[in-house]
């Protein structure tokens, strides 16, 4: 099984396309595809627009009853993939306002065959391209680059924050064994760093290049930036302390 994992909240402009998208993509995978859709209790459209989508594709939709921020969504998808996966299948986690192409699957895949546990579709990868993403989060995004790269220094990986990646199912149960089954993640986008530190002492690692098409977004960006700035300094000196 090939899964989908997204984590949604408030995304009801862009999320027709995108079903459309994977719709397409679906249809030309040529593997079984299941998407597991978090709802993070939006006050939008999103619910019922996933609840109309999953009548055509073969979606889960989990709802919360109020909003528990980014990192619970996506400890929830891994601990649902965890459970219901096999050891073999494979965990495509992506954003769910256009930014993301999931035709990247099979360069994904290749990466898994190679022996990757988790491949990380990278901003920093010699032939990435970035289109419309505001000048000071980019510079943001190199200097965490930067500054994850000496704390965690991870073989295989220039992007620690990039969220647009795949795991091998297998690795996140070997995960949940040493977790009692129960992820527990920053609240914010920073959760994206403490994954990789969490696979670190077992995973093998590695990236793809891709287009973030950043300009493809409708919807209002969900990141709160000096918070998650100032949260993802914090955990990089916790990190930087354990390993000592």
């Amino acid at each position: 099984m090939f899964y989908i994992c997204l984590s949604i909240y408030n995304e009801e402009r862009d999320l027709p396309q995108l079903l459309v998208t994977l719709d397409d993509f679906i249809k030309n995978f040529g593997q079984p595809v299941q998407i597991v859709a978090l709802n993070d209790a939006s006050k939008d459209r999103t619910l019922p627009i996933l609840e109309e989508a999953a009548r055509r594709l073969p979606i889960t939709v989990i709802t919360t009853e109020y909003n528990r921020g980014f990192g619970y969504g996506i400890a929830t998808l891994l601990e649902y993939v965890m459970k219901h996966g096999q050891a073999d299948d494979v965990a495509l986690f992506m954003d769910a306002d256009n930014t993301h192409d999931p035709g990247l699957a099979p360069k994904f895949m290749e990466k898994i065959r190679a022996g990757a546990d988790v491949v990380i579709a990278s901003r920093f990868q010699p032939d990435s391209v970035i289109t419309g993403f505001p000048l000071r989060r980019r510079m943001l995004s190199r200097l965490a680059a930067f500054y994850f790269g000496m704390v965690l220094h991870l073989p295989g990986v220039r992007d620690y924050t990039s969220g647009f990646r795949t795991y091998r199912v297998g690795i996140l149960q070997k995960l949940g064994q040493t977790c009692n089954q129960h992820i527990v993640l920053p609240y914010s986008f920073e959760c994206q760093i403490t994954i990789l530190h969490l696979l670190s002492p077992f995973a093998r690692f590695a990236e793809i290049p891709f287009i973030y098409r950043y300009d493809a977004k409708q919807g209002i960006s969900k990141l709160r930036l000096w918070r998650t700035v100032r949260n993802t300094l914090k955990i990089g000196a916790m990190m930087l302390v354990e390993r000592r």
